[in-house]
C-alpha cells in the first residue's frame, strides 16, 4: 500500500450524520500521542471496524432494523473496550474508529479476536436473529512524523480491503509501526591513542536497529568539558578512563551529574581500580556502568547494546 492514500467510503448511504466534533476530538488527541512517541517510545494503535456487508442490511431489512444493529453492535463495542480507549463512529456511520493508547498491533489483534468470538445476535422485525459480520483494520503508529490524515486514510481504505475480502477480516497496515532513528552522542574520553581508537572502531562497528550513533573523542576531562559538544539535549554516552590529564574521570563525572539535564548522560567508567570500595564509591558518584581494565572491547560492546535496547524499551 502507497503512503499516499485517499479516503474510501464504506458504504454509500450513511444513516445519518456525525458530529464533526468527535472526530475533531479524534484529530486532536491523535496529534498529542504522536508528539509523545518519540518520547515515551511508546505505540498507539487506531482499530478501524466496519459492520460487513451493510448495505445488504439495509436493502434485506431496512432502515430501523439496519440503525437498530448499527446501536446494538455500537453499545457491544463501547463495553469491551479499556477505560483508556476511545471510540469514535465513522462518518459513514457504518463504522467505528477505536483509539488504544499504549497498545501495539499485536494487543490490536488480541483485542480483535476476542471482539469477533462473542458478537451478540441482533433480532430483526421478521424473527429473525442474526450475528452481525465485523472486519476491521490495525495502523499502529510508533513514530512522530505520520500525520492524522495519512493514518486515517491508510486505515479507511485497508478496512474497505478487510470488508470485501470478508467477515472477521482483518488487514493490518505496517508502513507506520517503524520507530524514528534516535540520534545518540558518544563521546570517548582517553589519552591513550591506541585504547581510544580500539574503541572508536568497536562504535563505529556496532548496528544497531533505529540508533544512529554520533561520535567525538577527547584527551582529558577539561577538553570534553569545555566543547560545545558535552552540552547535550539528546542522550548522551560518555565512555571514560578514570585516570585522565588535567580532570580526571570522576571529576567529569561529578560536573555531569551537577548538570539540570544530567539523566541525558549515560557513564562508563574504565577503571584497573577493582576493589569493592572502589567500585561503591564510583557507583555513588553517578556512574552508570563500571569495567575493570585490561577489559575486553567486545563486553564493552555487548553492555552498549544492551543499554541501548533498554532506552528502546
Amino acid at each position: 500500500m502507497k503512503q499516499e492514500m485517499k479516503s474510501i467510503s464504506l458504504i454509500s448511504r450513511p444513516l445519518s450524520n456525525m458530529d464533526s466534533h468527535d472526530f475533531d476530538l479524534l484529530h486532536w488527541i491523535y496529534d498529542l500521542q504522536a508528539a509523545n512517541v518519540a518520547r515515551s517510545k511508546t505505540s498507539f494503535t487506531l482499530v478501524f471496524v466496519a459492520i460487513h456487508a451493510f448495505n445488504e442490511l439495509f436493502e434485506q431489512y431496512g432502515d430501523d432494523s439496519a440503525n437498530r444493529a448499527f446501536q446494538q453492535i455500537n453499545e457491544y463495542l463501547s463495553n469491551k473496550i479499556r477505560n483508556i480507549d476511545l471510540i469514535f463512529q465513522l462518518p459513514q456511520r457504518n463504522g467505528w474508529t477505536i483509539l488504544m493508547l499504549h497498545s501495539g498491533q499485536e494487543e490490536a489483534k488480541y483485542f480483535l479476536k476476542r471482539i469477533f468470538q462473542s458478537i451478540p445476535y441482533i433480532a430483526f422485525e421478521q424473527g429473525t436473529d442474526m450475528q452481525i459480520g465485523l472486519s476491521a483494520s490495525i495502523v499502529e503508529i510508533a513514530n512522530s512524523t505520520t500525520s492524522y490524515a495519512e493514518a486515517l486514510s491508510a486505515g479507511e481504505e485497508a478496512l474497505q480491503l478487510a470488508n470485501v475480502k470478508g467477515d472477521k477480516e482483518i488487514y493490518i497496515v505496517e508502513m507506520f509501526n517503524k520507530p524514528e532513528i534516535e540520534k545518540i552522542k558518544v563521546s570517548i574520553i582517553e589519552d591513550d591513542e591506541v585504547m581510544k581508537s580500539i574503541l572508536l572502531t568497536m562504535l563505529q562497528r556496532i548496528a544497531i536497529d533505529y540508533f544512529e550513533l554520533s561520535i567525538q573523542t577527547f584527551n582529558d576531562g577539561n577538553q570534553f568539558l569545555q566543547s560545545s559538544w558535552s552540552q547535550s539535549g539528546h542522550t548522551h554516552i560518555v565512555i571514560m578512563n578514570d585516570i585522565l590529564p588535567k580532570k580526571n574521570g570522576i571529576a567529569v563525572l561529578h560536573e555531569l551529574r551537577r548538570m539540570p539535564n544530567n539523566k541525558k548522560y549515560i557513564v562508563f567508567m574504565l577503571s584497573k581500580l577493582k576493589t569493592e570500595e572502589d567500585m561503591v564509591y564510583a557507583f555513588e558518584a553517578g556512574v552508570d556502568e563500571y569495567i575493570i581494565k585490561p577489559y575486553n572491547v567486545k563486553l564493552v560492546a555487548a553492555r552498549l547494546k544492551r543499554l541501548l535496547a533498554r532506552l528502546r524499551s
